[in-house]
C-alpha cells in the first residue's frame, strides 16, 4: 500500500481498565442531568479529543493522557457507553505507545465502526500519522495503518466515515524544511485499504494543515490553513468529487492583516457555513461565511467585530437557521443567522466578570441550538455551562451551571432524542485534570 503501514485486525485486543467516577441525577426537568463519568486515565492531565453517537444508544469518547502519574501523554483512551442504560460502559480500549508521545485529532462513528486518528511518536523521533479502526458493538479492533512519509512528521485531524468509505484530513511537516502540506485520504473502511491521497501543493509554517472535512452526496469538503505566500495563513477549502477521486473546486480568503485561523466546517445539503477567526490591525475578528457546496462560491459573510479580541470557535446550522459562537474580550459569545440571506436573528453575550467563552455547539431539528463551555465562578475558576436556545428568537429556554472542581470546562456536545451529551474537562484537587462525560435531559 502506497505510504502506509496497514495492518488487518482478527480477535480481541485486551484493554486496560480505568477508574470512573460515576454521577447520577434523574430529577426530570430540561437540562438535568441523568449521568455523569468522571474519567482518570493514570493520574495525570487527561484530554478529551472528541465524541461520536452511533444511533441514540452508544456514545464513543476518546482522548489522551499519561500511562504513569505526571508521565508523557503516551496514551490513547477509548470508552464506549450505552446511553440508554444510564451510561453503564460498554467497552474501552487503551493503546499505550512505547516510543513516546501520542496526539488524538479526530474521532467519528458510524454503523458498526469507530474511526480514531491522530499521531504516534516513532522511535526515530518523529510523529507518524495513524488511524485505528474498532467494532462499534465490542470495541475489538478491526485493522490500524500508520502513514509511512519517512522522516516527515504527519498527523491526522479528523476523520468521517460514511458506508463503505473513510476519510482522514491531517498534515504532513517536512523534516528538512520544516513546512507543512495538507494530508487527505480516503480508506476502504472494511479491509482498511488506501483508496486515494492527495497532498496538495502550498507550504505553510502553521503545522496544522487541513482540520476539517464532511460529505455531502459525492462532494467531500475539506478545510484548513495554507500560506498567502507573505508568512501568514489563510483559510483554505477544497472540494473532491468522490466519483472521480480529484479536487473539483479551491478558494482561500486572507484578511490581509495577519494569521487567519479556521475553526468550524458544517454541511447543510446544497451548502454550508463555514467559521473562523481573521486578523485585524490590533486584534482579531470572527467571520461566518455559507459556501455553494458544488461550486465552492461564497454566498454571504458576516463579521463579528464587538470587542478588541474576537475568537470563534464554531459554527452549526440547520433549515433555516445557522450559529457561529465563541468568545469576545472574554465574554461567551453566540448569534443566530438566516441561512439564506445572512441576517442577524440574535445575539446573546454573557459577562460574569471573569472568562467566559462558548467552545463548542449542536443544534436540535429546527427547534434549539445548544451552546456549551465555561463561565467563571467568581474566583478565577471555570465552571461547566451549557446554554439551551429557541431557535429563531434566542429566547433562553433552560441554562446549566455545574461546579465540579477547580477549573472546568465543556469542549462537545451533541444533542439526539430526549438527550444532550458533553465532553469536557474538570480539575482534580491535586491539579490534575479529568474528563467528565455528561448526559443532560434535552
Amino acid at each position: 500500500m502506497k505510504n502506509s503501514n496497514h495492518r488487518l485486525v482478527v480477535g480481541l485486543t485486551l484493554v486496560l481498565a480505568v477508574a470512573a467516577l460515576p454521577v447520577s441525577s434523574a430529577r426530570g426537568a430540561t437540562g438535568d442531568i441523568k449521568w455523569q463519568h468522571q474519567v482518570d486515565i493514570a493520574g495525570g492531565m487527561d484530554e478529551v479529543a472528541g465524541m461520536s453517537l452511533r444511533g441514540q444508544k452508544v456514545l464513543v469518547v476518546g482522548g489522551v493522557g499519561p500511562s504513569v502519574p505526571g508521565g508523557t501523554i503516551d496514551t490513547w483512551f477509548i470508552r464506549a457507553y450505552n446511553a440508554a442504560k444510564g451510561g453503564i460502559v460498554a467497552w474501552e480500549q487503551t493503546f499505550v505507545n512505547p516510543n513516546g508521545e501520542v496526539t488524538m485529532g479526530g474521532l467519528s462513528a458510524s454503523g458498526n465502526r469507530v474511526y480514531v486518528t491522530g499521531s504516534q511518536e516513532t522511535s526515530g523521533g518523529n510523529h507518524q500519522l495513524i488511524l485505528k479502526v474498532y467494532d462499534a458493538r465490542k470495541g475489538d479492533m478491526f485493522w490500524d495503518d500508520e502513514a509511512d512519509f519517512g522522516d516527515d512528521d504527519s498527523r491526522g485531524h479528523a476523520t468521517y466515515l460514511k458506508g463503505r468509505n473513510g476519510w482522514v484530513v491531517g498534515a504532513r511537516t517536512d523534516s528538512v524544511s520544516g513546512k507543512t502540506k495538507w494530508v487527505v485520504r480516503e480508506y476502504d473502511a472494511k479491509t482498511g485499504g488506501l483508496r486515494w491521497e492527495d497532498i496538495p501543493a502550498g507550504e505553510t509554517d502553521d503545522p496544522r494543515g487541513a482540520t476539517h472535512l464532511f460529505l455531502q452526496g459525492s462532494m467531500l469538503i475539506v478545510g484548513g490553513v495554507a500560506e498567502d505566500g507573505g508568512g501568514t495563513t489563510d483559510w483554505r477549502l477544497r472540494g473532491y468529487s468522490t466519483k472521480t477521486d480529484s479536487m473539483v473546486w479551491q478558494d482561500t480568503y486572507d484578511s490581509g492583516f495577519g494569521d487567519d485561523v479556521l475553526s468550524g466546517l458544517k454541511g447543510m445539503g446544497k451548502r454550508f457555513v463555514i467559521g473562523g477567526t481573521i486578523a485585524k490591525a490590533g486584534g482579531s475578528q470572527m467571520r461566518i461565511t455559507t459556501v455553494e457546496t458544488k461550486t465552492g462560491a461564497f454566498i454571504w459573510e458576516d463579521v463579528v467585530d464587538e470587542g478588541a479580541v474576537n475568537v470563534a470557535v464554531d459554527v452549526v446550522g440547520h433549515g433555516p437557521c445557522v450559529f457561529m459562537g465563541g468568545e469576545v474580550d472574554g465574554d461567551f459569545f453566540i448569534r443566530g443567522y438566516a441561512t439564506f440571506t445572512g441576517a442577524n436573528m440574535w445575539t446573546d453575550r454573557v459577562d460574569s466578570g471573569g472568562f467566559d467563552a462558548a467552545n463548542a455547539m449542536a443544534t436540535f431539528g429546527s427547534k434549539t441550538v445548544f451552546a456549551a463551555g465555561e463561565r467563571d465562578d467568581g474566583g478565577g475558576s471555570g465552571d461547566r455551562f451549557i446554554r439551551n436556545y429557541s431557535f429563531h428568537t434566542g429566547e433562553i429556554v433552560w441554562e446549566e451551571i455545574q461546579d465540579v472542581d477547580g477549573d472546568d470546562g465543556i469542549t462537545g456536545i451533541v444533542a439526539k432524542g430526549k438527550n444532550v451529551f458533553t465532553v469536557g474537562h474538570a480539575d482534580r484537587p491535586d491539579d490534575d485534570q479529568d474528563w467528565i462525560v455528561t448526559n443532560h435531559q434535552r
